[in-house]
């Protein structure tokens, strides 16, 4: 994978982080996932049938993705914009700190080139960046995503590739989780007439 589509998947997740658009996000989620894909995609020919079958699946699951996350957001329209605690550049400092001090403690990983290992944590980081300080629980959804985008951009880049079989697994975690994230949006969004997230203050039976 070259530098620049690197970098460019790492600053799609910054502007998730500071963008105060669900639609925004969305786009900007699928535009990661469609990278890496595309990205296994072009590598496939000098690896294994495996990692092609592997790739394709990257790019079936990031339109997926797309498509029903889009679909969550047409069915459930904010009638005000959800705020964040933090603003987004207090977001986007803290987050900065916290993805530097990773990189700093982490010790080298012998599979990865120090750039495509700064880039899979500062992408990590940016997904836990969102779960934690966004309210909108599709924002949450989205944030965990990035975090799986970051995991399968490391395996992209990792000599050899994905084994179709691991691929195969985390596809099919991903569609459950993303089946019962939007199922629990949809009914937060229906008992409350919001997905703010704040407004679960405590459970109850």
């Amino acid at each position: 994978m070259s530098a620049v589509v690197l970098w460019v998947i790492v600053a799609s997740g910054l502007l998730m982080l500071i963008s105060r658009r669900r639609s925004v996000c969305i786009v900007l989620v699928a535009i990661q996932s469609l990278l890496i894909g595309v990205a296994a995609l072009v590598a496939a020919p000098a690896r294994s049938s495996a990692f092609a079958t592997a790739a394709v699946i990257l790019v079936v699951k990031a339109v997926g993705i797309t498509f029903f996350m889009a679909l969550a957001v047409r069915r459930t329209h904010e009638r005000t914009r959800v705020q964040a605690d933090l603003d987004p550049l207090a977001r986007l400092a803290i987050t900065l700190v916290g993805v530097v001090l990773f990189e700093l403690l982490l010790p080298p990983l012998p599979f990865l080139t120090s750039q495509q290992q700064q880039g899979t944590i500062a992408l990590l980081g940016l997904g836990f960046a969102m779960v934690l300080t966004r309210r909108a629980t599709l924002l949450q959804l989205l944030g965990i995503l990035m975090c799986e985008n970051a995991v399968a951009l490391a395996a992209v880049c990792a000599p050899g590739g994905i084994p179709v079989i691991i691929e195969l697994g985390a596809a099919a975690d991903v569609i459950v989780f993303c089946s019962v994230g939007l199922a629990f949006h949809q009914r937060i969004f229906a008992v409350l007439g919001t997905g703010d997230s704040a407004n679960m203050r405590e459970l109850r039976d």
